[in-house]
This record gives C-alpha cells, sequence and structure tokens, in this order.
C-alpha cells in the first residue's frame, strides 16, 4: 500500500506557565481563582506581571 503524504500548516500561540507567590489580595484584584488557571492575551500579560518584576528566578 503506498504511503501518502501531506502539507500542514499550523498557526497558534504557545502556552508559557508562570509561576509566583502573591497574595489572596492580589488574586482577588484580578479575578483569579486561587489553583485555577488564566488564560491571558499577551496585551493584558504585563499588568499581571507588573507586580513581580522585582523577583529574581530560581532554579
Amino acid at each position: 500500500m503506498p504511503q501518502k503524504s501531506y502539507d500542514i500548516l499550523a498557526v497558534g500561540n504557545a502556552i508559557i506557565d508562570v509561576f509566583s507567590q502573591c497574595d489572596d489580595d492580589f488574586l482577588q484584584q484580578h479575578s483569579i481563582e486561587k489553583g485555577g488557571m488564566n488564560l491571558q492575551m499577551r496585551r493584558h500579560l504585563n499588568r499581571f506581571l507588573r507586580p513581580f518584576r522585582r523577583l529574581r528566578p530560581r532554579n
């Protein structure tokens, strides 16, 4: 049986996980469910990351 070949193009966005510690007030201010997932558009991401810029990454 001959093999079929296909040309495929996929377009999408990569999902990036951001982990950080924050208090419950931060979660409430941004309507984020504790332990949940919050998908954000790139244009809104900076307002969530701004408070964490002073933190250093951990290995």
